[in-house]
């Protein structure tokens, strides 16, 4: 499986983990016995599980960061807008009245531009 490959199998996972129970302010919590995950700890649970022993952090979490700084600043300046993945999902996830279906859909947009040609 290539690079490319891998990381819409990585988005496409963190999308089914973030469906099946969202959380906010943590990494991870049990609701109702259902595990909800932050969008950080969905796409590292999503990568981990793809590359078994070996994580780098790339894939999904560039692909979500890289939307996360379009939106909020329609273009990337420079590389130190990039510098801290984790710290710019978690910021996102977390921002209050943050709903379940902005997640969904900013995971569903970085889905599309990996298929986009």
């Amino acid at each position: 499986m290539n690079t490319h490959d891998e990381s819409l199998a990585a988005l496409t996972a963190t999308r089914a983990i973030i469906a099946a129970g969202w959380a906010q302010n943590v990494l991870q919590r049990e609701v109702d016995g259902v595990m909800c995950h932050c969008l950080t700890a969905a796409a590292m649970t999503a990568e981990s599980h793809m590359r078994a022993s070996h994580w780098d952090g790339k894939g999904a979490f560039e692909s979500i960061a890289h939307l996360i700084i379009l939106e909020r600043y329609d273009s990337i300046g420079d590389e130190s807008d990039f510098t801290d993945p984790f710290q710019i999902i978690a910021e996102w996830n977390d921002r209050p009245g943050r709903t379940q279906e902005e997640v969904l859909a900013l995971i569903d947009r970085a889905i599309a531009a990996q298929v986009a040609p």
